[in-house]
Parts: C-alpha cells; structure tokens; sequence
C-alpha cells in the first residue's frame, strides 16, 4: 500500500511540475495571459492533494490495524455495537435499518464487502445462497457491511449478484475501524450471546467449515432440510455431510 501511494504522489507532483513549466512557456510566448486554458485549475490541485491524503490515510490506518491485529475470538461485541442504515430496498423486520444489540439470540454472519473487491465476488453467490437456507429459520441472520465504496457501484454490485439479506454502507468507516478488518472480503460468526466465535474468516475456511459452526450453534431443524438442499456448491456438500455425520452419531 505504501507503494501504491508512492507512485501516486509521484505522478501528482510530475504533473504539476509539466503544469507549472506550462505555463511559464505560456506566459512567455503571451505576456497579456490570453490563453484560455493555463493548466490545471486550483481546485483541481487541491482535490487532488485531498485524495492523496486520505489515500495515505487509509494506508496509515491499515498498517496500524496490521500492528494491532483483528479483534479476538470470544470478545464480547457490546464494546462495538452498531446501528447501520440499509440501502435502499433492504430491510430487517420492516425496519431500514440493523443493530447489532437487538440481534442478541440470533447467530450473526457479519461480513466486509465492496463493490471493487475482487474476492468478493467470488463468495457472493455462496454467501447468498446460504442466507436463503437459513433464512426461514429466522435464528441466522446475515449482515453485509459495504466498505469504502460509493452507493451506486454499490447498489449495483447487490444486484448483479441478487443478494437479499440487509446491507449497508459502513458510514465513515466506524464498523470497520471497530472489528480492526485489515481488508475486504473479511467474515465474522456471532453467538447468540453477542460473543465472536469466529474472526477473519476468508473463502477458502468459508468453503471447509463455516457451516460446521453455522450447524452448532443453530443445530434444531436443521437435520431434514439439509437432505433436500439440492445444491452442487461446495457450501451445500460439506453441509450434507455434516447431516450424514449427525445421523450416524
């Protein structure tokens, strides 16, 4: 990351450099300054310092939280509670909204996304399957969380990939910045105490054993509907296994 905003400082200051030289040429060739264009506008340098700021902002940020490390297993979640907006479109019980504290009882998938993750993309379609699976229960719920992202890229993202369950932007990155996510596609199981059980949870754990902790902790019912999920994920397989496994015992 830090390269990254190298080369863009970099780039910024080569390019007022050329404007600067541009402009003294200009102004030699036309004293009387008539030329309707002199280069870059002063509002343009100065958005363009923002940007560059924030960007080493984030990549501040995100080396601290790499010091720090993701908050720790069996950590009680009522020091970071949130209340997030949904987008629109997306409701929780009738509500445009989701808190944290009212989802005490329930199991809790929280997962980071964004709309320019790459990753993200890949699970999408395994995490909204398993939303719909769980879902009638209504004893698992599933909360996107939108990080560093713009609405309409968004908005179109949850589209593309037809995800339902509640989403919403992680307004000025307060969600994030509380569970110390060190970047996107991060996942984080709940228990029905508010305690995490699960931490950083990446695809390739999603894929082995996400629902082995799912089943466990909301193991009543379960059983009967897992025989008849007819799915070719790998998501699906492992869960049909686990079924077979609670049979034999």
């Amino acid at each position: 990351m830090i390269r990254v905003a190298c080369c863009v400082k970099t780039k910024i200051r080569n390019t007022l450099y050329r404007t600067r030289n541009t402009e003294k040429v200009m102004t030699k060739n036309n004293p009387e300054n008539t030329a309707p264009n002199r280069g870059m506008p002063l509002w343009v340098q100065i958005t363009v310092w923002t940007v560059l700021i924030a960007l080493l902002a984030v990549v501040f940020m995100g080396l601290l939280r790499a010091r720090e490390g993701n908050v720790q297993t069996g950590a009680e979640t009522g020091k970071f509670d949130f209340t997030m907006p949904l987008f629109k479109g997306y409701y929780y019980e009738g509500a445009q909204e989701i808190s944290l504290t009212e989802l005490r009882g329930k199991v809790v998938v929280l997962n980071f996304w964004a709309s320019w993750c790459v990753t993200c993309k890949d699970e999408a379609v395994e995490l909204e399957e398993a939303w719909r699976f769980y879902q009638p229960e209504g004893e698992v719920v599933f909360i996107g969380v939108d990080y560093v992202d713009t609405e309409p890229e968004a908005r179109g993202y949850l589209e593309r990939y037809d995800i339902t369950y509640p989403n919403g932007p992680d307004m000025g990155t307060k969600i994030s910045q509380a569970f110390r996510i060190r970047g996107v596609p991060e996942t984080y199981f709940l228990d029905r105490n508010g305690n995490l059980i699960w931490t950083d949870a990446r695809r390739s754990f999603l894929r082995r054993s996400w629902n082995s902790r799912l089943y466990s902790l909301n193991a009543t019912a379960q059983l009967a509907r897992l025989k008849n999920w007819n799915s070719t994920t790998l998501l699906a397989k492992y869960l049909r296994r686990i079924t077979a496994f609670s049979e034999q015992s």
